[in-house]
């Protein structure tokens, strides 16, 4: 028999407890919030509420909502969705409550599922006062029909949306009016699922109140689960929410624990076997896990949940929502970074199609995702490409944010970097110049950004031999990164290796080899053994022993760098190749010529391939490459390319560069065991001169191009 006692009175105080909100709230506070920004989370609540976890009402008004978001993306067209959707439901009210009668209940029940739609639209289109008169007539048509059970369910689910409303007050006192159903000589007072639920609802309450304390909201929340498995059973979604409601309570201690890791697996197992795995509120359960690894800093355990839920999401109803485009951002992000740029330029590809979509093509979430579409294609080699993307972001961003946004000023200071891996130094410069200046205009000199384009100029100042400039600008930028972000972090170590780099040129090894080692020992245990970074200063320091002579050391450290960029990279990748080429000079410098030999061809020829044979990375892989032949003894396949070298690097850089004097002192080696005297001595001192003036500090070269000028004048007296 469906008991009625007392409804009508428990309606009218529920919606006196309504009425003492500012602003009646419920689930569709989020879809206001959907509506004013197309594609944030409430798009997810309302997908959740059509799929079954809200009322009928709430999922008919979710999915009205939702075709009015997919199809509509500027304000106004969708609040003319909405005032259309309002009217709609408005006139089945209307009809509905025509229909209605003592006998015949069904119309009742069909006017407060309209008035509920006619609700939560208004509340949508931010009329707070016809969402009032709305509810009001919608109570009032429960008052016939609702049954406890039902005015139960309605009054718990109301407590948490006037909760998320920040309504505290008015959502204790529906909790109140709510458990007195399950009281004394309330219609529920023999019901354990309904004191269950109650119990919940307080529990997720006192969990989201702050001077509840953290001890207090964890045993209240736990108690409730147990009472809810009891009443309700193990996989019941009012247990399994109590199970994700504890699992989101904060830890102590910080970051993740196994027993939360568990409770979220619950969960998934749990509605995987009741809905399926690629189901909505499956997903869901797996997005949360995802999200707390993430946030609790386990990103690499995270990426496998994030990659399930955004497959799903791609096969079935695709990425136009921004939370489901955050997600595929994190992934494409940390493929990039990974070194994965195939599976990174296919997410960034679908991302920028479906936030055109969703945000539009000038938004800063797409110019970010075309942005790193760039960083891709510079990550595959593809410089050119990526100067003509990032340069198109630029233009949008000047135009779309204006020149001092910070956001241009990246893109200002992308387009130097493509121009600078391009070879075109003196332009990359002037562009690095210009970003910096504008920078510290509007962020100031210690700003993050600021500090990162200072050191892309003192490396572009490296590039063109100005070694003494480049290390000053290099140890400014590592002295204020060591203050403002400390001494581990990511940019301050980059700092460190650009500092250790230059040492190392300017003859200051022992500097270099301090700096090399304690690089090394602080990038495995941040980073990892085998992460890029690790591998770069890996290799910084079989630079530095190869330098000392220790080339036994040098090698061991080389061959596993070079394994393990091969392993991540594969072996024709320029990262690969790079490193390659460095194995190989130190075995030209311990006398391996025959194992040198094919690793500098392969570079040389990779490089001229990839870059251009002009570009000043394959002058010197090519310079490399005749190094090699020339210790070997092949003058006659050393000579054509070290003269080309000579020519190349001339036209490419100042005459004085150190790059110029190093090849002109190798051309000289190789006349002067040619018995061509008079052709070498000129070039021999030639780079006496460039050494002196450009390194002035590194005496061990100085000495070297020293002892063959003087014997060629020796020869020559």
């Amino acid at each position: 028999m469906i008991r009625r006692v007392g409804i009508l009175a428990f309606a009218i105080l529920s919606l006196v407890g309504l009425a003492a909100s500012a602003e009646l709230p419920g689930p569709v506070l989020a879809y206001r919030t959907q509506l004013a920004k197309p594609g944030g989370l409430a798009t997810e609540l309302l997908r959740a509420m059509r799929d079954g976890t809200g009322t009928s009402q709430e999922r008919r008004v979710a999915a009205a909502a939702e075709v009015a978001l997919n199809a509509k993306r500027t304000e106004a067209e969708m609040e003319a969705a909405i005032e259309a959707a309002t009217e709609a439901a408005r006139k089945r009210a209307e009809e509905a409550a025509g229909l209605a009668s003592e006998t015949d209940l069904v119309p009742h029940r069909l006017e407060a599922q309209a008035w509920e739609e006619y609700a939560l639209l208004r509340l949508a289109a931010g009329n707070a006062a016809e969402t009032k008169a709305g509810e009001r007539k919608k109570m009032e048509a429960l008052a016939a029909v609702a049954t406890p059970e039902e005015l139960l369910e309605a009054a718990l689910k109301t407590v948490r949306t006037l909760a998320r409303a920040g309504e505290t007050e008015p959502a204790q006192a529906m909790l109140t009016l709510a458990k007195k159903l399950t009281l004394g000589d309330g219609p529920l007072h023999d019901s354990a699922e309904a004191s269950a639920r109650v119990q919940a609802s307080e529990a997720w309450l006192a969990a989201r109140d702050e001077k509840t304390a953290l001890t207090e909201q964890r045993e209240q929340l736990t108690k409730a689960l147990a009472a809810l498995e009891k009443a309700l059973g193990a996989n019941a979604p009012e247990t399994l929410d109590c199970v994700t409601d504890l699992a989101a309570l904060p830890h102590e201690k910080g970051g993740t624990n196994e027993d939360t890791t568990n409770l979220y697996q619950r969960v998934i197992a749990a509605r995987e076997g009741a809905w399926g795995p690629n189901h909505p509120a499956t997903l869901a359960a797996v997005l949360r896990l995802g999200n707390y690894l993430w946030e609790g800093g386990e990103t690499k355990a995270a990426l496998p949940h994030f990659r399930r839920v955004f497959d799903a999401w791609v096969q079935a109803d695709g990425l136009e929502n921004k939370d489901r485009l955050t997600v595929g951002f994190r992934l494409a992000m940390r493929d990039r970074e990974n070194g994965d740029t195939v599976s990174a330029e296919q997410t960034y590809q679908k991302l920028i199609e479906a936030g055109t979509n969703v945000l539009g093509a000038e938004s800063r979430e797409v110019l970010r995702y075309r942005n790193d579409l760039a960083i891709v294609a510079s990550t595959k080699g593809d410089y050119s490409g990526a100067e003509k993307l990032s340069r198109a972001v630029l233009e949008i961003r000047t135009r779309a944010f204006g020149a001092a946004d910070t956001d241009t000023l990246t893109s200002m200071n992308n387009v130097a970097v493509y121009v600078r891996r391009q070879g075109r130094y003196r332009e990359a410069e002037t562009l690095f110049r210009e970003a910096l200046a504008a920078r510290i205009k509007v962020e100031g000199e210690s700003h993050r950004e600021a500090l990162r384009t200072k050191a892309n100029l003192a490396s572009v100042r490296f590039a063109l031999g100005e070694y003494t400039e480049a290390a000053a600008l290099f140890r400014q930028v590592r002295d204020q990164r060591s203050v403002t972000l400390g001494e581990e972090n990511t940019d301050t170590l980059s700092s460190q290796e650009d500092c250790a780099r230059i040492a190392l040129v300017l003859g200051n090894v022992a500097e270099a080899e301090e700096s090399a080692r304690k690089l090394l020992e602080v990038r495995e245990r941040v980073s990892g053994a085998d992460h890029p970074s690790t591998v770069g200063a890996m290799n910084l320091l079989a630079n530095v022993l190869s330098e000392k002579g220790e080339h036994t050391k040098a090698l061991e450290l080389q061959y596993r760098a070079v394994a393990l960029r091969e392993g991540r990279y594969g072996a024709d990748d320029l990262r690969t190749v790079a490193i390659s080429e460095d194995l190989g000079k130190t075995m030209t410098e311990a006398g391996d010529f025959a194992g040198a030999e094919p690793l500098l061809r392969k570079a040389a020829e990779r490089m001229a391939k990839q870059l251009g044979a002009d570009h000043p990375d394959a002058v010197e892989s090519s310079y490399d490459l005749a190094n090699c032949l020339l210790k070997k003894g092949n003058l006659k396949e050393a000579e054509p390319l070290l003269r080309r070298a000579l020519e190349r690097s001339e036209a490419q850089f100042d005459p004085e560069h150190p790059f110029v004097g190093e090849v002109a002192h190798a051309l000289a080696e190789l006349l002067a065991q040619s018995e061509r005297t008079a052709e070498a001595l000129p070039l021999a001192q030639r780079a006496c001169a460039i050494a002196r003036k450009k390194t002035p500090g590194n005496a061990t070269l100085i000495k070297r191009y020293d002892a063959l000028a003087a014997k060629l004048q020796g020869k020559g007296g």
